[in-house]
């Protein structure tokens, strides 16, 4: 059998491309497909703002737990979360995995899925500043939650959660 240096290239080259333009289509982001969320934070305080995807629910977690919080133990990946006091424009806090909509990831679990967003006191975790004292102490730096459980939930509010 002779090695056909064109067909080999064909052969890598169709997959890539089919590959490529899968993760390329997606849903435009509109009234019912959400890829971000933002958040207004009308106090006069700095919020660390984290949302978690929670899937196959019997109770939803009040405060965040260890999974949560790893992101925000870290010096450098914390910026990502921060949403400075009086911000009036929106700023985009997270985009969920692979730029799905998150109503299709809640749609299409099957064990029910929920959408929580935590508002973390940016100075107390700054202070605390490790994963540890930050378990220790979610319940205090935790200033308040949101959950959405469906779709119309995340339709009324459009996906822009304020702090006050």
């Amino acid at each position: 059998m002779k090695y056909d240096e064109k067909g080999n290239a064909v052969f890598f080259a169709v997959p890539f491309i089919m590959i490529m333009v899968a993760f390329t289509c997606t849903k435009d982001e509109g009234p019912d497909c959400h890829k971000r969320i933002t958040v207004k934070n009308a106090s006069e305080i700095p919020l660390y703002v984290v949302n978690e995807l929670i899937y196959n629910w019997t109770s939803v977690p009040t405060y965040p737990d260890r999974y949560v919080l790893l992101d925000i133990s870290d010096t450098v990946t914390r910026k990502q979360y921060l949403v400075p006091p009086l911000t009036i424009d929106s700023d985009v806090v997270s985009e969920p995995v692979e730029g799905v909509c998150y109503e299709q990831r809640i749609r299409e679990s099957p064990g029910g899925a929920c959408l929580k967003i935590y508002f973390i006191d940016a100075r107390m975790v700054d202070s605390l500043n490790t994963l540890d004292k930050l378990i220790e102490h979610n319940k205090e730096i935790c200033l308040g939650t949101r959950t959405f459980r469906t779709m119309d939930e995340m339709r009324e509010a459009n996906f822009t959660v304020t702090y006050q």
